[in-house]
């Protein structure tokens, strides 16, 4: 009976450990790990969020969940796959209050990361331009990728045909460019395997219904050269 007794004692002993390890492991997992969430304005009632893993390893992450929330009523709770990183938001009340959440979440479900951002008639949380602009965000840079978002503040979408992508990589004194025409409704571009150490140069153009460029927004940075740094995030300016 004894030996019974100490078994079971061992058995809810190590079983404890092991929970409690867990929990650990999973709170310092949570502590790598950090969203941004930009919140801008397109126009008095169209918001375009978007977010960044800006801390941690996207390899990781299953999925992004976003919810949004207006005086306890949930008004969307949804989930997006890892390169999804921008919702637009329409019809909005300018004088009300909405709360944003934002969740990274593993392949297990459980969420590494959360965000919340408010936004109401006063809100400091949300970006708000003056006149037209492109508000262009480059985050995620690590040594061999970046990730690109961009969002049209107070542009009439009617206005906007396309949007024209320029990528210019140089390494070395070899530059390489790629110029690209997207859909209207595209807000993010996705980087990747570029060569180590290289200088981007990123212009982001929206095209009007005669073909031409009406707004344009412009960065230049360069890529980390060891494996394990992170790029500093940065925004782009308009060009004169």
């Amino acid at each position: 009976m004894k030996l019974v007794q100490i078994l079971v004692c061992t058995i809810v002993v190590f079983m404890t450990v092991q929970f409690q390890g867990c929990k650990s492991a999973q709170y310092n997992d949570y502590q790598k790990y950090l969203l941004e969430v930009n919140l801008i304005k397109e126009t008095s009632s169209r918001l375009r969020v978007i977010w960044f893993l800006t801390q941690g390893n996207i390899r990781r992450i299953k999925r992004f969940q976003f919810i949004i929330t207006s005086e306890n009523y949930t008004i969307i709770n949804s989930k997006f796959g890892k390169r999804q990183r921008s919702i637009g938001l329409h019809p909005l009340d300018p004088s009300g209050s909405y709360s944003i959440t934002v969740k990274a979440l593993d392949y297990r479900g459980i969420g590494l990361a959360q965000k919340v951002a408010q936004v109401t008639p006063d809100s400091t949380d949300t970006i708000d331009l003056s006149g037209e602009q492109i508000f262009l965000r480059a985050n995620e840079i690590r040594h061999r990728s970046a990730l690109l978002a961009w969002a049209l503040h107070n542009v009439d979408p009617a206005k906007v045909k396309k949007i024209r992508l320029y990528v210019e990589r140089s390494r070395l004194g070899s530059p390489q460019t790629v110029n690209l025409e997207l859909f209207p409704d595209k807000r993010t571009f996705y980087l990747t395997r570029i060569p180590l150490d290289s200088t981007m140069c990123i212009t982001v153009m929206a095209l009007g219904n005669d073909g031409k460029p009406f707004l344009n927004s412009n960065m230049n940075f360069r890529l980390p050269a060891e494996e394990e740094s992170y790029g500093r995030p940065l925004n782009g300016s308009p060009i004169s």
